[in-house]
């Protein structure tokens, strides 16, 4: 039928997020590389977060994404959240100011469970025009590795 909403997907997801090393409770990793939404303006995303981890039994829990936006305002200025820099972060966050100024996106739910995960949540990208990405352990035992997150911009578009 004619004028039916379809998903277009941007077809190349950004990864965003790569560790080879564990991730302590409460610990914020990422910033590896920015997401540039500058030309498509995405206004939605899929994040898929994956962590192969074959000999850890992983604890039920949520792992947090946030993001630092880039390229904000009527110039190229990036955000300063609560002392991480724009870009790479590895920090533990006992009382949590390392994610203070930081956007909550979203919370991937886990299962405890041996070997390989991966969970997918939709995120809004309205006004973000370039981004690093973190997350936050927040499952009651760290995280195996390698962990990555990828980001993909889709959209809503009429049929025809």
């Amino acid at each position: 039928m004619a004028n039916n909403a379809i998903q277009i997907f941007d077809g190349t997801p950004t990864e965003v997020i790569t560790t080879t090393a564990d991730v302590a409770v409460n610990e914020v990793v990422g910033g590896q590389a920015v997401w540039d939404n500058t030309t498509d303006l995405w206004p939605l995303a899929i994040a898929t977060l994956f962590i192969t981890d074959a000999t850890t039994t992983l604890a039920v829990g949520s792992i947090d994404l946030f993001c630092m936006k880039g390229n904000v305002g009527s110039g190229a200025e990036d955000e300063d959240a609560g002392g991480i820099t724009y870009g790479l972060a590895r920090v533990t966050t006992d009382n949590e100011t390392a994610v203070t100024g930081l956007h909550y996106m979203g919370s991937f739910q886990w299962d405890a469970d041996l070997g390989n995960q991966r969970r997918t949540i939709t995120i809004s990208t309205v006004g973000i025009k370039e981004a690093y990405f973190y997350i936050q352990n927040n499952a009651v035992n760290s995280l195996g590795q390698p962990i990555t997150v990828d980001i993909e911009g889709f959209t809503y578009t009429p049929s025809t």
